[in-house]
């Protein structure tokens, strides 16, 4: 009877944690710093390995600062075009697909 409830309780468990899966916000941060110049829209879908931002380059014009690195749907937006931030800064958070 406890090998039955155990399994049972086990089951309950993934399957729950399957579910819950689908709804994780994943952080999405800048690996360079500068001058935001760009950055995607909330409610946009990307996937894996799209930009997501750009920063001013030294020598003039735009630079990537950070891609994707799942694909998913841009759920909140932290930077704004302008914005000089860090690298490490978290920019956006997407739900995964």
């Amino acid at each position: 009877m406890r090998k039955y409830i155990a399994a049972g309780f086990l089951i309950i468990v993934f399957a729950a944690a399957a579910l819950l899966s689908r709804y994780v916000l994943i952080r999405q941060d800048a690996v360079m710093g500068g001058r935001v110049t760009w950055v995607i829209e909330l409610g946009e879908n990307v996937n894996e390995g799209d930009a997501i931002l750009k920063v001013a380059a030294l020598s003039g014009g735009d630079v990537v600062a950070s891609r994707a690195t799942a694909a998913g749907t841009v759920e909140e937006v932290n930077v704004k075009v302008g914005d000089n931030i860090k690298s490490g800064t978290m920019i956006l958070r997407l739900k995964k697909r």
